[in-house]
């Protein structure tokens, strides 16, 4: 009779041989939308909250004291109504710390005037990027087949309306590949026209389109700048939809063809 062999267990994969409790949790993260920087406003340090509790102190008149007790000006002021700021704050530690009677009215109108100026100034920033001259000596170059489908014109216009948006200058050419079908003159010249009118939009030529419609044919644009004149639509001009309107029905007619 012969010898039994050991039956051979299936070698598992690693991470079903190592211990759970030495295998690295798989953590997934998500990416939200970076908010809006909020305007900070550095609120006053009162009463209780000042650190030091030996301070030099002006009063109601004007007048400098030294060396006073935190403590003894908190119970001569009227609690109700005022309170005792710490001026120097924000300065370096060996500066002698200064207080201030200062009353509840002119805290708020001081928080609202810095408040205001934060938000005027972010404003102001804000108009600065949007007038920033624009980067006009940037070209790229997009290649488009008179036989595109919807889905890639769609995906294609996408990508030069952002370079318009930019500010970059867009050479966008027409051409022929090898193995394409053949496409109806009145199909390709519908194709260009409404590439047009959406691409002005965001652009605007800046020299004369280069070649024939059915061969290579090249149109130029760059981003509109603070100096060029609005957009204005045509009264009979439809919405960038159909652009992708007529590619299916370019589809279609391949299809046919």
């Amino acid at each position: 009779m012969p010898p039994r062999l050991p039956l051979l267990r299936p070698l598992l994969p690693l991470e079903y041989r190592i211990p759970p409790r030495f295998l690295a949790p798989v953590i997934t993260r998500g990416y939200a939308a970076k908010p809006a920087t909020p305007i900070k406003v550095i609120k006053p340090i009162l009463d209780e909250a000042i650190k030091p509790r030996i301070v030099n102190f002006v009063d109601r008149n004007g007048k400098f004291h030294i060396d006073q007790s935190v403590s003894d000006l908190l119970n001569q002021i009227d609690r109700r109504t005022e309170h005792i700021q710490w001026v120097n704050a924000q300065a370096k530690n060996d500066t002698t710390p200064l207080c201030k009677i200062i009353t509840k009215e002119a805290i708020r109108n001081q928080a609202k005037a810095k408040y205001e100026k934060a938000k005027e100034e972010r404003i102001k920033a804000k108009e600065e990027r949007e007038t920033k001259p624009l980067k006009t000596n940037v070209l790229k170059e997009v290649e488009l087949s008179w036989a595109i489908s919807s889905h890639d014109l769609g995906h294609r216009m996408k990508k030069i309306l952002e370079f318009l948006e930019k500010g970059y200058k867009v050479e966008l050419t027409f051409g022929t590949k090898k193995g394409m079908q053949k496409q109806h003159l009145e199909t390709m010249e519908n194709l260009v026209e409404n590439l047009r009118k959406n691409l002005a939009r965001l652009g605007k030529e800046w020299a004369e389109p280069q070649g024939s419609i059915g061969r290579r044919y090249t149109l130029y644009y760059r981003g509109r700048g603070p100096q060029d004149e609005p957009y204005q639509p045509e009264a009979d001009e439809t919405s960038e939809e159909v652009i992708y309107e007529d590619s299916e029905m370019m589809n279609n007619e391949n299809r046919q063809v």
